[in-house]
């Protein structure tokens, strides 16, 4: 890889790494799947470096929203389901009982997660991307530095064979 690619992939697995360790901090890695998703993926070919998995996560920067449908019938089919399929298992993978899944449930679909009411709980990504952009341009300049010296290197020695 080049040294620009290396400032690249390294900045991004620190960025990363920060928001993993924001997401245990602020106790938001239930499942831990958001926080695993997150991996750098590198193509040379097109000179792409990708923090694969953000997207993922937006949820859990932002929240989720109450349900659109908000009648009592679209509300109580939505906990119905959600409660009984989708907290009840992840709840007692955890080693946790509630004693009425369904009102949980009903309470996200009628206001939406903590999250969504006030961002400081999520891992307040945008300020995160900030930094990562500064810390790239600050570095940027000596890794091409140090990629025009390696390409100047190679022209220099296929010159003296």
């Amino acid at each position: 890889m080049s040294a620009l690619t290396d400032i690249t992939v390294h900045e991004l697995e620190v960025f990363n790494q920060e928001i993993k360790d924001d997401m245990v901090s602020k106790r938001i890695n239930a499942s831990g799947k958001a926080s695993n998703s997150l991996r750098v993926e590198v193509d040379e070919q097109a000179k792409s470096y990708q923090s694969i998995g953000v997207d993922y996560l937006e949820f859990v920067d932002r929240g989720r929203g109450a349900n659109k449908d908000q009648s009592k019938i679209g509300v109580h089919n939505w906990a119905s389901y959600y409660g009984e399929n989708v907290l009840k298992p992840w709840a007692q993978s955890k080693g946790l009982n509630f004693d009425n899944y369904y009102l949980l449930a009903k309470s996200i679909a009628e206001k939406g997660t903590r999250i969504l009411r006030d961002h400081s709980k999520g891992i307040e990504i945008d300020p995160k991307i900030e930094d990562l952009t500064r810390r790239i341009k600050e570095k940027v300049p000596k890794g091409l530095k140090a990629d025009i010296l390696k390409q100047l290197n190679k022209y220099k020695l296929q010159r003296e064979i």
